[in-house]
């Protein structure tokens, strides 16, 4: 018996353990989702406390002072009580993991904390009656007639969450069933044996084992939500370098330089290796998915700026306020929206106009601007299938995914337009 007593408390302070390593571990990732995070790291808690007051409830009973019988009292009592929790915890979590996922809108987690709660009031009800156990007057702990009505609870809740499962199974993949469903079956086989057997804590162990199966599925769901977020960015990256490369930039180049190569060679070699960087920058922005800093995409937008003053020439205006230039940022970041200005502002006005390029630091955040003076727009009308209105979404999309930027657009027709990228502060890097 004292062998199986050391083997519980073992197994039962190493579950208690790993249990809080995994919260830890959950709540250290930035990019487990919000929505579930702490419902998990609830249940993750609950199931720690219970294993570690249950450990306890082992360690103390049979020593008879007066301490260690009032552990032994307050630990078994608080093995039940988070034992309940704990049911409560995991019907919470996966009620709101069917809800992230847009499909359901059911409320039985409310039921389930309702009979967890009647638990908890039999528990304590039972500390004066003795319905479910004692404890002797040599500090041991005791089952009593009524022990299986403590189990009844627990298997009504989970009654309930196999309801949900086969309710809802059609939106869960297969790896999502085994998961959730491991958290009933495996509990309520432990129980049932418990309810007969006495002597060994298998339905904690089982609620652990249980517990790191969700954890497995988390980390599934976050590599696959990674996998998407890489997809989406290679596809983002394509978009914008397709949207670069348009016919009517290339042909308008490379009329110019034909001209050039008659009036001036010289700068018309000078034309040839800017466009052939232009083109190898938009192509490296294929491959790369690290952040770069700021002064390479700034380097790209001089080289496309000098390509386009040889159409516009004194038309084109390029001013900088450049504060601040040690940054990182997603590439062909900044570029896209001054290829905008030019193509979509200052090419459709008659006179020309200004570009203003800014950056500065704001203390959380690096602000990047691109303004114009040119044409504008009606924000109001600006068509979602518009190939700028496309553009500027790549963009918004891949700060937001890389880096956690954001972008603001304001225009009005004949009054130019002026784009705001804001880069969180964490990311700055030193020269």
């Amino acid at each position: 018996m004292w062998n199986i007593k050391y083997v519980n408390i073992s197994f039962e302070v190493w579950g208690g353990i790993l249990s809080f390593i995994i919260m830890f571990c959950t709540m250290l990732r930035g990019n487990v989702r919000d929505e579930l995070k702490w419902p998990f790291n609830r249940l993750a808690l609950c199931n720690g406390i219970m294993l570690l007051t249950d450990a306890a409830a082992w360690g103390f009973k049979g020593s008879l002072n007066e301490l260690n019988r009032v552990i032994v009292i307050a630990s078994n009592f608080l093995t039940f009580v988070f034992g309940y929790f704990m049911l409560a915890a995991f019907t919470d979590y996966l009620v709101r993991y069917l809800q992230v996922k847009g499909f359901v809108k059911i409320k039985l987690n409310r039921v389930v904390l309702g009979l967890c709660m009647a638990g908890v009031i039999m528990v304590i009800v039972s500390q004066f009656t003795h319905m479910y156990y004692i404890i002797d007057e040599n500090n041991m702990y005791r089952r009593q007639d009524y022990f299986w009505v403590s189990q009844i609870w627990g298997v009504m809740c989970m009654v309930i969450n196999a309801y949900i499962l086969i309710r809802y199974r059609a939106y869960m993949g297969n790896g999502e069933r085994l998961v959730f469903s491991s958290y009933i079956i495996l509990p309520v086989l432990s129980m049932g044996i418990q309810i007969f057997v006495y002597g060994i804590a298998l339905l904690n162990m089982a609620t652990t084992v249980s517990l790191v199966m969700v954890y497995i599925g988390i980390q599934m769901e976050q590599a696959r939500i990674l996998k998407e977020k890489e997809l989406e960015l290679s596809e983002s990256r394509i978009a914008i370098m397709l949207s670069q490369i348009q016919p009517h930039f290339l042909y308008n180049t490379l009329t110019a330089i034909g001209c050039l190569c008659d009036i001036d060679s010289s700068r018309a070699k000078k034309a040839i290796i800017d466009f052939s960087e232009y083109l190898r920058g938009n192509l490296d922005s294929l491959s790369r998915t690290a952040l770069i800093p700021f002064e390479k995409e700034l380097s790209h937008i001089s080289i496309y700026l000098s390509l386009e003053k040889m159409r516009f020439e004194e038309e084109l205006t390029v001013q900088y306020d450049l504060t601040v230039k040690n940054f990182l940022l997603p590439p062909l970041t900044v570029q896209p929206l001054v290829e905008n200005a030019v193509r979509h502002g200052i090419s459709k006005k008659e006179d020309g106009g200004i570009i203003i390029i800014a950056t500065k630091d704001t203390g959380k955040y690096i602000e990047i601007t691109v303004t114009d003076n040119g044409a504008g727009f009606d924000m109001d009308k600006l068509d979602k299938e518009d190939r700028v209105h496309v553009g500027l979404q790549n963009v918004r999309k891949r700060l937001q995914i890389q880096c956690g930027g954001s972008l603001k657009i304001e225009s009005s027709p004949g009054n130019g337009t002026r784009v705001t990228l804001a880069i969180p502060y964490e990311h700055p890097q030193g020269s």
